[in-house]
């Protein structure tokens, strides 16, 4: 690939502005404009190749090629009907059952007071 400069390096936006040309020959930026996928836009004092590129989008435009073609949308955009969306049925609501809580219940029978366990040996009784 090789890259011509014109007079100016970028343009106003800092983009480096460039013709292209392929190791073939092939003026990149011109084929753009021939195929009908560029628009010529020019700006002084970069218009080494006004004239060609006016002249090739106007054969562009009259052959109806790329962007200049009768329905751009139709010739890009594939037919293409959506699936119906799925709907959605909620799930029954769960039957819950509320079961009160057990409680123990009360002994019957009232076990006999225990007596304090004797002191030690050692230990002081004070009346």
């Amino acid at each position: 690939m090789i890259l011509v400069k014109d007079v100016s390096e970028t343009d106003r936006y800092g983009r480096l502005l460039r013709y292209v040309y392929l190791l073939d020959g092939t003026f990149v930026n011109a084929e753009l404009v021939r195929r009908g996928f560029a628009q010529v836009a020019t700006f002084p004092p970069d218009v080494r190749h006004q004239e060609l590129y006016l002249q090739l989008q106007q054969e562009a435009r009259d052959a109806g090629s790329g962007l200049w073609a009768a329905s751009v949308v139709a010739a890009v955009t594939p037919t293409w009907t959506p699936a119906p969306l799925p709907t959605w049925t909620p799930a029954p609501l769960a039957t819950w059952t509320i079961v009160p809580p057990t409680v123990a219940a009360p002994p019957t029978e009232v076990p006999p007071p225990t007596e304090p366990p004797p002191p030690p040996p050692d230990a002081a009784v004070c009346d």
